[in-house]
């Protein structure tokens, strides 16, 4: 049978306090998930030969905060009942922290301080909250609940989320229901309707869209009972003209299985293009006014909250619905229906804003549609990504009003209501900020749909896991783990811990939006065929010392940032960092990459001195240099100075330094793609070269760009 070859990564009111002790993390750095890799590299369990760098589990961050004895449905408490929050110190140090809530909902966000706590090097804190003192408390809606915990380490500033619980009260308001799987659940039970239905699916889809525009409950401790339909909002301080000053937060959605997706009663005439009108009997405030659409993404790990040396220049917390599939209603009337634009917008449509509108959008299906000029393709439409499990998200659109202008804008918030469409939401964000970025190097739709599986990770085809990250009892259980990529199939699953038996975490590898873009890098460089012939497994190309990955404490160490590699496998993880980079940076200057397993910082005194601190995930690393010291540039040239050699970390900032600054002479990612290609039989430093000659007229710009760029970021060797 043919080989397959294969790479991944994967990410990963009143109040009291009860500490403890654990020692569990000393288990946990004991056995990498390399140890089970390693024992299964080369052979399935039918004999066969399996070339394919193991999905990488990602290092623990320093300090984790979560939900403590929620696992499961929906949960019915008394307003006066608690909740507790989990948070633990993993190093071997004191570490202070400060926990707040983010609870957004009813139109509005608000931020409880739950305090500063400090741990003792590997103690866990118990922090209760009483869910009955949230300051907004909704009925028949949902509010969206974040712990976020803030800490300092190596003067390194982390803020990371833990997972999101949803909550709403009942009418009567003596009880109130939480859940961290099941929003549509929690909705249901709020308004007295049963939950039989409400599983990881979409629950009532009926009673739940009925839902959908009414703002009933409690803000601040005062009443809240009304549509959202036309809203007029005092403008910002300091508003520019044509600003928006919209609440981001009003509005709600539902997801359901497009199996079940309501049925319209009226379809306009000129469905597949805009602008449609449709006028009813009797309209008020008329507007002719595109209709925008955001994912409203929560769990990203690795995005905002100032982990960075440089800002990222996308958090995706409100991300456009770019390219997605969309219909458009007017009291269940058809006003349009089409493809999104790359701002997650329809074209104008005209509508009365006293009917209820709604908007549908599907993340099953992203196509970047092709660019025609009198019927002549300028630019090919992009090929067709297809997210499983498909999904489509109603939501209510509201208006608001610009100032000074007066005009009107047109939104609709996506939220997810369940874990897996949460995978959904935030794959359909990344995947859309691709789509949109110039230069993308993707392919065209002449290639075959892209298969991107946010319910289970790698397998090696349909019926099996990869069984070196199969958590099941054999690998046709289907029980996967981590994150996968290959030229048409792409898999997210569940992050895994190798402590104990290799299980799941807890967490998932989507909630690294680095991690969702390495694996479309790994997709893209596939596609073209770029992707180095002679790459060897990497129990058989490992660095070692300040080039090998001793250093990672819980995430396999077959491969890291820094270890140094044959010139094929560097390059090919690579070149995955550098796409994830691309995906969240405008091209341009430095730009931030953020790391997903332990990190080893060097410090160099002014006598020369070296100080190595380990730094733990997300590792925010400014890229728009090459790694210097006081001697040389380049890790693999500093450290471990060998011929044919280099380091993912090499290839990352030499690729950023070709690409991804601004100037004239920047190979575009096509070109850098059709010379992998040439270079991919057996790949090293000299067939790039030869390549990179091949790819450009003699004395071309571009080939002293590349050139340079080789020597001072040391992939060259």
């Amino acid at each position: 049978m043919r080989s397959l070859k294969w790479l991944g990564i994967a990410a990963f009111g009143a109040v009291s306090v009860v500490a403890c002790s654990s020692n569990q993390a000393d288990d946990a750095s004991s056995e990498p998930l390399a140890r089970k890799s390693a024992a299964l590299v080369g052979a399935s369990d039918e004999g066969e030969s399996v070339l394919h760098a193991p999905a990488s589990s990602s290092s623990t961050p320093s300090m984790t905060v979560d939900w403590s004895g929620l696992e499961g449905g929906v949960s019915t408490l008394g307003t006066d009942a608690s909740l507790e929050l989990v948070v633990e110190n993993h190093e071997d140090e004191v570490l202070s922290a400060t926990l707040v809530l983010e609870i957004s909902g009813l139109g509005a966000k608000r931020s409880v301080d739950l305090g500063q706590l400090t741990l003792s090097p590997r103690e866990v804190q118990r922090v209760s909250w009483s869910p009955g003192s949230s300051p907004i408390a909704p009925i028949g809606s949902l509010a969206r609940v974040v712990p976020r915990i803030s800490y300092t380490r190596a003067d390194v500033a982390v803020r990371l989320p833990g997972r999101q619980l949803y909550l709403a009260f009942a009418a009567d308001g003596h009880q109130l229901f939480v859940s961290e799987s099941n929003g549509n659940g929690v909705r249901l039970a709020s308004m007295g309707q049963s939950t039989s239905r409400a599983v990881a699916g979409g629950g009532d889809v009926a009673t739940l869209l009925t839902s959908l525009g009414n703002r009933r409950g409690q803000v601040d401790g005062r009443r809240v009972d009304s549509t959202p339909s036309l809203l007029k909002m005092a403008a910002p301080a300091g508003a520019s003209a044509g600003e928006s000053n919209a609440d981001e937060f009003i509005g709600d959605s539902v997801s359901y299985p497009e199996s079940e997706a309501p049925t319209s009663s009226v379809v306009a005439n000129g469905i597949g293009g805009g602008p449609v009108i449709v006028i009813p009997p009797i309209c008020m405030n008329k507007q002719t006014i595109p209709v925008c659409s955001r994912w409203r993404t929560n769990g990203f790990t690795d995005l905002g909250g100032g982990i960075g040396v440089v800002p990222v220049d996308y958090d995706l917390s409100s991300a456009p619905a770019a390219y997605a599939n969309a219909t458009f209603y007017s009291d269940n009337d058809v006003m349009w229906q089409g493809t999104l634009d790359a701002n997650g917008c329809t074209p104008s449509v005209t509508f009365c804003s006293n009917r209820t509108l709604r908007v549908d959008v599907s993340a099953s299906s992203l196509q970047k549609p092709a660019v025609t000029i009198n019927n002549t393709v300028l630019f090919p439409a992009s090929r067709q990504v297809n997210i499983s499990p498909s999904r489509t998200f109603s939501a209510t659109v509201t208006l608001a009003q610009t100032i000074p202008s007066g005009s009107y804008i047109a939104n609709a918030q996506l939220w997810a209501s369940n874990q897996p469409d949460d995978y959904v939401v935030r794959t359909a964000a990344v995947l859309g900020r691709i789509l949109s970025m110039p230069d993308n190097g993707f392919p065209t739709s002449s290639a075959p749909a892209l298969a991107v599986h946010t319910e289970n990770g790698c397998m090696l085809d349909a019926t099996r896991c990869d069984p070196r990250l199969s958590y099941g009892s054999t690998v046709y259980d289907k029980l996967c783990g981590e994150a996968c990529g290959r030229a048409n199939d792409v898999w997210y699953g569940p992050s895994l811990s190798a402590v104990g038996g290799l299980h799941p975490t807890g967490h998932h590898t989507t909630e690294s939006a680095y991690s969702i873009a390495h694996e479309i890098g790994h997709s893209v460089q596939f596609s073209a065929g770029a992707d180095p012939a002679n790459r060897k497994e990497y129990d058989e190309d490992r660095g070692t010392g300040l080039c090998g990955c001793e250093h990672v404490t819980d995430g396999n160490r077959l491969h890291c940032l820094q270890s140094s590699h044959e010139q094929a496998n560097a390059n090919i993880e690579g070149f995955a960092q550098f796409y994830s980079t691309r995906a969240m940076n405008d091209q341009g200057g430095d730009a931030q990459f953020s790391y997903y397993k332990t990190f080893r910082r060097m410090t160099y005194g002014a006598n020369g001195s070296l100080t190595q601190t380990m730094l733990a995930p997300p590792v925010a690393i400014s890229v728009g240099a090459p790694f210097t010291t006081p001697y040389t540039t380049g890790w693999v040239r500093n450290y471990c100075n060998e011929a044919g050699h280099s380091s993912e970390y090499d290839w990352l900032t030499f690729l950023w330094g070709v690409n991804g600054k601004p100037t004239s002479s920047r190979p575009t990612m096509s070109e850098l793609l059709s010379i992998l290609s040439s270079a991919r039989s057996n790949f090293g430093w000299s067939a790039f070269a030869d390549a990179t000659t091949a790819q450009y007229p003699p004395n071309s710009v571009k080939i002293s760009t590349i050139m340079n760029a080789a020597t001072l970021h040391g992939v060259n060797l």
